[in-house]
């Protein structure tokens, strides 16, 4: 491969991670806000249990539906922020991948062979055997 092709396939790969880069931080946004979201509205939840606990009136018809509603939209909450984790990490792998990649096309073709693995702590170990 020409030194020109592995600089455009170099561009092409820097390209993709930071496209991927951004998602990644849009992502972490989102799931800060979430998580917001959710805090807000477990607090919101416990101020009016202690409240309807402090009052001798029983619980009325809209106050259940409250509770319902409330305990559903925490639900979603819950489940959304799952989502974006299991999106966000998706797309930390897609980074490491490009890397790899491109690593295995600079000096996989110079006769080098490339040992990649995944530590115990998570994060990628790159090797390379001459």
């Amino acid at each position: 491969m020409e030194e020109s092709d592995l600089l455009q396939e170099r561009l092409q790969a820097i390209t993709q991670k930071h496209r991927i880069q951004e998602d990644i931080k849009k992502k972490k946004v989102k799931l800060d806000q979430e998580k917001f979201k959710l805090q807000h509205l477990k607090k919101k939840a416990l101020r009016e249990q202690w409240l309807l606990r402090d009052s001798n009136n029983g619980v009325d018809c809209t106050q259940q539906q409250s509770f319902l509603s409330d305990r559903e939209h925490t639900r979603a909450l819950q489940l959304s922020i799952h989502r974006y984790k299991i999106s966000s990490n998706r797309a930390h792998r897609e980074a490491h991948i490009i890397t790899i990649d491109y690593a295995w096309a600079l000096f996989g073709l110079a006769g080098h062979s490339l040992l990649v693995s995944l530590t115990s702590k998570g994060e990628w170990e790159i090797r390379i055997q001459m």
